[in-house]
């Protein structure tokens, strides 16, 4: 066990094969304490090997009887997580070795309230989108939209170390239980998509800092869900309306971002209705 206890915690709903990787990877860390697995809703052959893996203690599993969303998945389990740091991890999110125990050792002297994220990269190890940002704005917004913005800031020349960021992706997040609870943990507007913005916006609200960690490279599959593809779209939709609603109100270039994005969604429907189509039944993860 570490020093501060860590708990990590993992929402998994129709995931894919590489949840067990992402298990595997977590439960080889140094430091861990404990692993908790929001069942939001799984095939048979999932359930059965979740229920496996907490039989023989190496997982605490939380069933919900329905798909509660990520957001209010991951509330319900920090609510019972009985470590003072939380690590919240994607069920297609890959910790490399030791990656808990260099984020505790990077944010060990940090003042509160701070959380942490890691790079995010592809098998190949190029980093992927998502990792670090800046802050979501309707002017970041429209400027990712047409290719000139500054929110996503992948392509920029990695830092040498450890940086203030405005925003960082709730695929790998480390925070402390305490500023997590303070903050009322992931607003449960957002079904899926957009809360880890949001968490990082009200942390730096209260004064508190968002680090991006570029020596912590997490593989992040993404896409490995068996989730009807127009559904998480809708949702997504769903969550940057929310989110422009609550901070930016009814002003004209939050409801022309929301407007464009809407649109996208609209232009990419008929495709994505073809690509569930076109999926396999669901045999497991």
């Amino acid at each position: 066990m570490s020093a501060v206890p860590v708990s990590a915690i993992l929402v998994t709903y129709h995931s894919g094969p590489v949840l067990w990787r992402a298990l595997d990877a977590l439960r080889a860390q140094t430091g861990l304490d404990e692993i908790l697995v929001a069942d939001n809703g799984n095939p048979a052959a999932v359930r059965g090997e979740l229920e496996r893996r907490a039989a023989a203690g190496q997982i605490r599993l939380l069933r919900n009887d329905r798909n509660l969303g990520f957001a209010a998945a991951c509330n319900r389990a920090a609510a019972q997580a009985q470590g003072e740091r939380l690590l919240f991890l994607n069920p297609d999110a890959i910790l490399p070795p030791e990656g808990l125990p260099r984020m505790l050792a990077a944010m060990a002297s940090e003042p509160r309230p701070w959380l942490a994220g890691a790079r995010l990269v592809g098998a190949d190890g190029i980093e992927r989108r998502g990792g670090r940002r800046g802050e979501l704005t309707p002017a970041t917004a429209l400027g990712d939209a047409l290719g000139f913005g500054s929110f996503n800031r992948h392509r920029e020349p990695l830092p040498t170390g450890p940086v203030p960021m405005p925003t960082v992706s709730g695929a790998c997040l480390l925070i402390p239980a305490a500023d997590f609870r303070a903050l009322g943990g992931f607003d449960e507007g957002y079904f899926l998509h957009v809360e880890d913005i949001d968490l990082c916006r009200r942390l730096r609200g209260r004064g508190g800092t968002v680090w991006f960690l570029p020596d912590i490279s997490v593989e992040h599959e993404g896409g490995s869900s068996d989730a009807p593809p127009l559904a998480v779209e809708r949702y997504k939709l769903a969550s940057f309306r929310h989110y422009f609603r609550r901070y930016y109100g009814g002003r004209p270039d939050a409801l022309m971002v929301m407007a464009l994005i809407a649109l996208r969604f609209g232009l990419r429907a008929p495709f994505l209705r073809r690509v569930g189509r076109q999926r396999p039944e669901e045999t497991g993860s």
